[in-house]
């Protein structure tokens, strides 16, 4: 009787704790609490690879807002770094241990390179634009309008993308902020461009001194004239594969050719 007492208390009491425990620890909260620890951590962090101010500003300049969101912070990237290698790790278990080992370093690596080659692209596909860009700016400032309101003006004839969003942000921003050179050198942060980073200096320059007709116009030509070059580039490129493809096909014949002969000859001196 005693025993069955001391079983149904015992029970009662774990019980109890489960659902003090249940009303008590909310999921949320502790995530919540965990973020918020990393998060003062890193921005202690004075120098290493978890410093929050470089993270964020590599996040900036790759593109990582436009990509995956306004949500995406150093933390959070850390996060999906290591659920990155985790997965990896998981995966190359399967197959081998040290394979699993070796994946880690991989996994640990695959957003950043994915963020990399993504901004890649876009620089890419922003060089047709920035050209474009340069041009009416140029006509729009010869013609009196003052930078600000040219900026407004032509982001407007840019297609959908990261730049015309880049330069939405900095119209805004010029309108809500006093300082030209401070929107222009956040707008400059989120870009790792070349040409990006001449707009910026050719903007300062047209609003201290009016003077950016010329620089405009020789910042396009010189866009243009990469882009001749990086076409004559990839016809090289595609006239040398097709030379190389030519090679090997006749190589191949000739091989089956030899490979025949060679054969005919072989039976024809067994039947002798």
């Amino acid at each position: 009787m005693g025993i069955q007492a001391a079983s149904v208390l015992t029970a009662a009491l774990a019980a109890g704790i489960l659902i003090w425990a249940g009303r008590s620890f909310h999921p949320g909260r502790a995530v919540a609490a965990v973020y918020r620890r990393v998060d003062r951590r890193l921005h202690r962090q004075r120098g290493g690879w978890f410093q929050y101010d470089a993270i964020d500003a590599f996040l900036t300049a790759h593109g990582a807002a436009f990509h995956y969101g306004a949500w995406m912070d150093p933390v959070k990237y850390l996060a999906v770094k290591m659920v990155s290698a985790a997965v990896a790790f998981a995966l190359g278990l399967g197959i081998h241990p040290l394979l699993g080992t070796l994946a880690v370093a991989a996994g640990w690596q695959l957003p950043g390179v994915l963020l990399k080659r993504m901004n890649s692209q876009d620089n890419r596909k922003m060089t047709a634009q920035l050209e474009s860009l340069y041009n009416s700016l140029s006509m729009q400032i010869e013609a009196g309008i003052h930078v600000t309101d040219a900026l407004v003006e032509c982001h407007r004839s840019l297609p959908r993308g990261r730049l015309r969003q880049g330069l939405e942000e900095l119209s805004s921003d010029l309108f809500v902020h006093s300082s030209f050179g401070e929107a222009v050198d956040r707008f400059q942060k989120k870009f790792g461009n070349g040409f990006i980073d001449s707009l910026c200096i050719i903007l300062k320059q047209a609003q201290e001194s009016g003077q950016a007709v010329d620089p405009l116009r020789d910042m396009a030509d010189q866009i243009k004239d990469m882009e001749a070059a990086l076409l004559l580039r990839k016809k090289e490129e595609l006239n040398r594969f097709t030379t190389v493809c030519i090679i090997v096909v006749f190589a191949a014949a000739i091989a089956v050719i030899l490979y025949a002969c060679v054969t005919y000859i072989l039976g024809a001196a067994g039947q002798l």
